[in-house]
């Protein structure tokens, strides 16, 4: 993931050019909202996955929060991260995370219980929390809840770049709840709430020494 910020010393950044964030393997693009609709962000054209964001000042705070306000490409999955460019995101708006062929959205508790948020017709969303371990230093991930009509649901082993740790909430268990596939340490964590759930398989990730690709190994079920 790649954040382009609003501004760069100071000057307003306008535009994006070149070859550097097209193609199926380009990292996603978080993307200031003028930038992207601006004709001469060639370098956008044909990006696999961006999020368009706006930045507004809170008049109580006087600090600067951000809006996604759209999200383009082919992704299954999209990440909202927790903040741009040190800025908390406060919020969804838009279409583009609505109906039946939107893509799983990850995306910070806080968010999701924001009336403004257009998640309501979502049809699938996971959404997370983040804290510091006091012990490492290094934040952590939980899973708080899902929402949506898939009866496959993955939980992935990293959320922004940080380890997922553990599982809240009721939404895995019972007999209705959908099948998980929950990274290893977060199954064997005894905070998780997957005591009930119907259907748990675990997984672990390695990465392959000769290609340098991340392989998973299915643990258990």
């Amino acid at each position: 993931v790649v954040e382009i910020p609003a501004t760069v010393g100071g000057g307003t950044v306008t535009t994006v050019t070149g070859e550097g964030f097209k193609g199926n393997d380009a990292p996603t693009v978080i993307v200031p909202q003028a930038v992207a609709e601006n004709d001469a962000s060639t370098g956008l054209d044909n990006t696999s996955s961006v999020l368009t964001y706006t930045e507004t000042t809170n008049t109580d705070t006087g600090e600067k929060e951000v809006t996604i306000t759209g999200f383009s490409g082919s992704a299954d999955v999209v990440e909202i991260p927790a903040t741009v460019g040190g800025n908390t995101v406060t919020t969804v708006t838009g279409d583009d995370f609505k109906g039946e062929n939107a893509p799983t959205v990850i995306v910070p508790q806080t968010v999701a219980d924001n009336s403004t948020s257009a998640l309501d017709n979502t049809s699938n969303v996971l959404t997370y929390t983040e804290t510091t371990n006091t012990d490492t230093g290094e934040k952590e991930v939980t899973i708080t809840g899902y929402k949506g009509d898939d009866k496959v649901v993955e939980i992935p082993a990293t959320v922004g770049g940080n380890t997922v740790t553990t599982v809240t909430g009721e939404d895995f268990k019972g007999n209705d709840a959908p099948t998980v596939i929950v990274p290893q340490a977060v199954a064997d964590n005894s905070t998780s709430a997957l005591d009930n759930t119907s259907n748990v398989l675990t997984y672990t990730e390695t990465t392959n020494t000769d290609t340098g690709e991340k392989e998973v190994t299915i643990t258990g079920y």
